[in-house]
């Protein structure tokens, strides 16, 4: 019997939601992490497109990798690609050391608002790494670079998280990442740097659907606590929606 393919209807009208990944696959990341990576980055791709099938959402997806060097894995400096056309997510291998600033950089490059479309929803940024970037100097400027690439049009702001595991810098990670409210089981926190600090691939993929899903963070279930508790940890965080802060250098 013949497979009927399924026919999805898009409003061409509706707003594009940008993501751009940036995954660390340096040495470093060898082992379980890299695993962990692959596997949220399977299940992310999954959730989106799920996604984008109940609500009509266009969502175009980049992923940039990085270690000693910086490579498009999907998309690239100009244009994303439509999540319908992505069918399988490629396992990346990890080896090299951690050159963040260059993948940031990359990023910015393919935020300038030649590269968008006018009405398109706050571009998402998605950090993903295990350590120190081999230059921290060099990662805090591209930082900078990346809050401002619209300067003072603030109809074009980014959303930026970072999701760390094990050994990762704190610090340079909080530099990055907006400010916002998440929860988790135990209590909520306010108006805090958006890094996570994770290895179940199962929240990264929640996380980063509900980044995508509004120009703000719809709250979201906790999401793990419908699974079975005893291999999750209570204290992974779940993104509920971004505050702006007064500080914040957007």
């Amino acid at each position: 019997m013949e497979n009927k393919k399924e026919i999805v209807n898009f409003d061409i009208k509706l707003p594009k939601a940008n993501v751009i990944f940036l995954l660390d696959v340096s040495g470093s990341m060898m082992g379980e992490r890299i695993n962990c990576l692959n596997e949220a980055m399977e299940k992310a791709l999954s959730e989106l497109k799920e996604r984008s099938i109940k609500t009509g959402e266009n969502i175009y997806v980049r992923v940039i990798k990085f270690s000693t060097y910086v490579e498009w894995v999907i998309g690239d400096e100009k244009n994303g690609v439509y999540i319908h056309d992505i069918h399988s997510w490629k396992k990346l291998k990890a080896g090299g050391t951690t050159n963040t600033a260059d993948a940031i950089n990359e990023c910015t490059k393919a935020l300038k608002l030649e590269h968008m479309t006018i009405g398109d929803k706050k571009p998402v940024v998605i950090l993903f790494t295990d350590g120190a970037s081999l230059d921290s100097y060099a990662t805090k400027l591209a930082i900078d670079k990346l809050k401002t690439v619209y300067g003072e049009n603030f109809e074009k702001k980014i959303i930026r998280i970072a999701i760390g595991i094990d050994d990762y810098d704190k610090k340079e990670l909080e530099y990055f990442a907006s400010i916002g409210n998440y929860y988790t089981c135990n209590g909520a926190y306010e108006n805090v740097p958006l890094v996570l600090n994770t290895d179940n691939p199962y929240e990264i993929a929640k996380n980063v659907v509900g980044a995508v899903s509004s120009d703000i963070f719809r709250s979201i279930p906790c999401s793990y606590c419908e699974t079975d508790e005893s291999n999750v940890d209570d204290d992974i965080p779940v993104v509920v929606e971004v505050i702006p802060n007064s500080t914040e250098e957007w």
